[in-house]
């Protein structure tokens, strides 16, 4: 088995104690051509206990989210974060990439924060909105959540309302706060794509940590507004990769 590969801070999304709870993935032994298929929702506990591992899941508290694809490679949990409560039950939801599934186009699930026990992703009444690859800005969304829960102002048009932003192997896909659709939806329902730079490569095949991750960057340029940064290490080409990354400034 293999637990902990990938593991994000989701902040508060449920106990509403103020301690923050983290998500961690879990790969099985009883189905070894998959990747990563399983995600541990562990919840912050005012009173740690030592050694906490996911034998120590809380039915009642925690949540675990399995995802019974067909698929070999998904990449499930390739990315994680979180984001305001999406579905007004006064909870933080919780972003999930997954850049591989379904013939590499790529999906991202948000699932309400408030859930506790196990699901099944691939069932549409888990999630609130499934996105999947369908327009410019290409396929494999998911190599990157931007995660609003390590940023301190995840918000770039300025309508104190927290944004939604995922990196694609061709772009930045972004929706503005109180425009996110739910159900499953295409990536052509954005507000917004930002183009990767020339130089960012496009070859985002099975490389794991992903290629263009997307991060909240702070203020930047000291204007007021929220940055984002994004980075593609395999820039120059895989056996020639020198790497790079962008800053952008929110204007």
């Amino acid at each position: 088995s293999q637990f902990g590969e990938r593991l994000d801070y989701l902040g508060d999304t449920r106990a509403g104690n103020g301690v923050g709870d983290i998500a961690v993935t879990y790969k099985s032994d009883l189905d070894p051509g998959t990747a990563d298929n399983v995600i541990f929702v562990l919840r912050g506990r005012t009173l740690l206990v030592p050694g906490m591992n996911f034998t120590d899941f809380v039915a009642g508290t925690d949540l675990r989210i399995d995802n019974s694809t067909t698929d070999t490679t998904p990449e499930f949990g390739i990315s994680m974060g979180s984001i305001a409560d999406q579905n007004g039950d006064g909870f933080r939801d919780i972003v999930i990439g997954g850049n591989l599934e379904g013939a590499t186009q790529g999906r991202v699930w948000i699932v309400s924060g408030s859930r506790v026990g196990t699901i099944d992703i691939t069932n549409s009444a888990n999630y609130l909105t499934k996105f999947t690859a369908n327009s410019a800005g290409g396929p494999r969304i998911g190599t990157g959540v931007a995660n609003n829960a390590l940023a301190t102002n995840p918000d770039i048009n300025g309508d104190a309302v927290e944004d939604l932003v995922i990196s694609a192997s061709g772009g930045l896909h972004i929706w503005y706060g109180g425009t996110i659709p739910t159900g499953d939806v295409g990536t052509d329902t954005r507000d917004h794509l930002v183009t990767r730079p020339v130089g960012f490569t496009n070859s985002h095949a099975l490389f794991s940590p992903p290629t263009v991750p997307a991060i909240w960057a702070g203020d930047v340029n000291n204007d007021g507004l929220p940055d984002l940064a994004w980075s593609d290490w395999l820039a120059g080409g895989a056996g020639t990769a020198t790497g790079l990354f962008e800053v952008l400034f929110d204007e």
